[in-house]
């Protein structure tokens, strides 16, 4: 028998096609904010539009956390998601409420852990990008509420991506050269969408484009 706050019985093949329900519903989840599911950004006036907050913040650090999703009645973990959080400090607001040297964490999902019927698990591991600590960033966010397991310390509400690209480094004229994961890269190439010099997304964004947008608050 395995439990999810609730007493239900799985079979393996059967709980496997759950937890992939889960875990697709987890990340495509729409956000309390209403900005609907996740999605890929081919303009950055969409990207713009569809962010919250948007900050030009330096990335401090960053931490594990593996969720239970389903244990078995003896307590061992078949079942979990593991995000990472990406700890940062806000340099300058260029969208939203966030305000100079606020906290800011980012979450993103790492793995998802899968039963086996042969009593095992098996992990997928998702596509991240790479982040230098003490480097500024200019991230991209909307916000999704924190679960009651997580530490207090990263508050009531957590912040993802709106989509991809969801980060990008500024340089001295504004300019911004986004970072994406290779399943975006591969997407938009597949699409026949060519980068932008320098950058993974097939657009170009300065920060005028961001503050001077209409939907720049």
């Amino acid at each position: 028998m395995v439990n999810k706050k609730s007493a239900l019985v799985f079979g393996m093949p059967v709980l496997a096609a759950v937890l992939a329900g889960i875990v697709f519903a987890y990340n495509f989840l729409p956000t309390s904010g209403g900005l609907g599911s996740w999605r890929d950004f081919r303009d950055g006036a969409s990207l713009v539009e569809n962010s919250e907050r948007i900050v030009l913040a330096t990335y401090l650090s960053e931490s594990t956390y593996e969720r239970p999703t389903v244990t078995t009645n003896d307590g061992k973990v078949i079942g979990s998601v593991t995000e990472i959080f990406r700890k940062f400090r806000v340099d300058k607001s260029l969208k939203g409420d966030a305000s100079v040297g606020d906290t800011q964490y980012m979450v993103f999902t790492k793995s998802v852990k899968t039963a086996r019927d042969d009593g095992g698990s098996d992990r997928l591991e998702y596509d991240q990008v790479s982040l230098d600590s003490g480097e500024q960033y200019v991230l991209f966010l909307i916000n999704r509420g924190a679960l009651e397991d997580y530490a207090s310390e990263y508050g009531d509400t957590l912040w993802v991506r709106p989509g991809e690209p969801g980060i990008a480094q500024m340089d001295s004229n504004g300019r911004l050269t986004f970072i994406a994961t290779d399943r975006y890269k591969e997407t938009i190439e597949e699409e026949g969408l060519e980068r932008a010099s320098s950058s993974d997304a097939p657009f170009e964004l300065t920060k005028d484009g961001i503050t001077g947008s209409s939907s720049a608050r």
